[in-house]
């Protein structure tokens, strides 16, 4: 931060702050310019919270602390002017270019070729990593990305998320379904590597019980019914318990590292309003559908992620939103990266795809959303529930002072 003791103007200040890369929240007060700089990265990669409190303002990375700190005034004698940083400016633009004649197959090979940030996922320091695993196209090839890049006689843990109601559900959940069949993939192309897939199987009893005791102040605050169920869905799966699918054993992961496929519906078309925009609007649509996602990614999805493994003591990493991979995708046609003229499950992210046919794995299911797949909606058992709907649930962990996520 040394330069930016030098800047005195705030939009230098500003612009500096916006050239970090990776994942970042930064608060940064300049009293002699008595202003306070607060944002964080474009895709909420990091939780970043606030709240106001007669004259304090209070910043946090969790929600439930904030009554905590409410004493602490950001300046006692001379109030700050604050600036929250705009970062969703940084839109990133998909090209809207229609592929050219022979590019499909050296585009294909610089896919192959294209690594998700080795330096971000090698943590030498733990036994073993964990991808927080549905079985679905993008948590799969994260698998694999997370299979080149890390050392090989390192653990890679799988955690699949099922709410069940009775035994005999968890055989049908259609995201434990697709686990496995990842599973058999991964060891069969990567023998040498130690696979293992924990399955994480959630009552009705012991999702009410987490839910009001730790997912609901998590989550906090956010306030939709859609919200919540994501946030239940992850906090499962980054406790990294369950039991092993080979043995039926209870076990812990002790990985302090999940990777999730976040940001692959948006950057490749996955989102069932991309298909619905291509039949309204047309091919020509879809781009800018791709931007409005990747837009609103970081409000709507990054910083309620980030605070539900702050909670957990993990960190979260999204290989598909690392800065160089966005940027690269943004370079790469709009119809390598989907053909909506393709039924479900065979157009949308049909770049993804085709790599992991290339692999011979399995790359031909509709998606699915985490909440529907791992059976979270089935055991809600009400209907009329709409995700856009406010959660009793999270509103009730709401404090009563004023808070908000940046």
């Amino acid at each position: 931060a040394a330069d930016l003791v030098d800047l005195e103007d705030p939009e230098a200040i500003v612009s500096v702050l916006l050239s970090r890369s990776g994942p970042w929240s930064v608060v940064y007060y300049r009293p002699d310019l008595r202003r306070l700089f607060v944002g964080r990265d474009v895709f909420g990669r990091l939780s970043l919270v606030y709240a106001t409190d007669a004259d304090d303002l209070i910043l946090s990375d969790v929600v439930q602390i904030l009554p905590d700190v409410s004493r602490t005034k950001v300046s006692p004698t001379a109030p700050a002017q604050d600036i929250v940083v705009d970062f969703l400016q940084r839109l990133v633009s998909a090209t809207r270019s229609m592929i050219p004649s022979g590019m499909l197959e050296s585009l294909e090979d610089n896919e192959k070729e294209t690594k998700f940030g080795k330096e971000e996922v090698v943590e030498q320091g733990a036994d073993s990593i964990a991808v927080a695993f549905s079985g679905g196209v993008d948590s799969l090839l994260v698998a694999v990305a997370l299979h080149e890049a890390y050392p090989p006689e390192r653990i890679i843990d799988l955690v699949n998320v099922a709410f069940i109601r009775d035994s005999q559900h968890r055989s049908i959940v259609t995201d434990r379904q697709r686990a496995i069949a990842g599973l058999f993939f991964l060891r069969s192309k990567f023998p040498a590597r130690t696979w293992r897939l924990i399955l994480a199987d959630v009552t009705k009893e012991e999702l009410e019980k987490k839910r009001l005791k730790h997912i609901v102040k998590a989550a906090a605050p956010a306030l939709s019914v859609l919200d919540e169920s994501l946030a239940c869905v992850l906090w499962f799966a980054l406790r990294g318990a369950g039991k092993d699918y080979d043995n039926g054993c209870e076990v812990w992961s002790d990985a302090r590292v999940y990777f999730v496929g976040s940001g692959a519906d948006e950057l490749f078309a996955g989102y069932a309003r991309h298909r619905t925009r291509f039949e309204r609007d047309g091919a020509g649509t879809v781009p800018e559908e791709c931007e409005a996602e990747l837009n609103r990614l970081g409000s709507r999805n990054g910083g309620r992620d980030a605070r539900v493994a702050v909670v957990l003591k993990k960190e979260l990493r999204a290989p598909f939103l690392q800065d160089d991979f966005v940027a690269w995708v943004n370079t790469v046609p709009m119809d390598l990266k989907c053909n909506l003229t393709l039924p479900r499950g065979v157009g949308e992210k049909m770049i993804i795809r085709q790599v992991l046919a290339s692999l011979g794995a399995p790359h031909n299911a509709p998606k699915q959303a985490m909440q529907f797949g791992s059976g979270f909606v089935k055991m809600q058992n009400n209907k009329a529930l709409k995700g856009s709907d406010i959660s009793h649930h999270l509103l009730g962990a709401h404090h009563s002072i004023p808070s908000g996520d940046l």
